[in-house]
């Protein structure tokens, strides 16, 4: 779970299962983008995503790049709070990569 500013697409706050997903500590992403964090694999679909996702709840599949440089198939899931007046993206990413394997059988 992360918590997104909608203006600025910045990390507010994320739990650890969301760090250890992206290999990264928490020092590392507050405060940044996933954009200056060089998450996204298809820039065309990222941008398209972020703007849907600063406007209202949606659920999308992503492709993200992590720490080190794996990518991993999820399903982005956000949903837009009002925090004193301030918009703030509540997000869940869900590894699809083991859905996959499941589904085909494999472990």
């Amino acid at each position: 779970m992360s918590l997104f500013d909608t203006r600025t697409g910045r990390h507010i706050e994320a739990n650890q299962a969301y760090l250890n997903y992206l290999g990264y500590r928490k020092e590392e992403i507050l405060g940044r983008t996933l954009f200056e964090l060089d998450a996204f694999i298809d820039m065309n679909n990222a941008l398209e995503i972020i703007n849907l996702n600063s406007e209202k709840n949606s659920t999308n599949v992503l492709n993200i790049k992590t720490k080190n440089g794996k990518i991993k198939n999820c399903i982005f899931c956000s949903q837009i709070i009002n925090f004193i007046g301030n918009k703030i993206s509540y997000a869940i990413l869900q590894d699809i990569d083991i859905l996959k394997k499941d589904n085909n059988g494999h472990s």
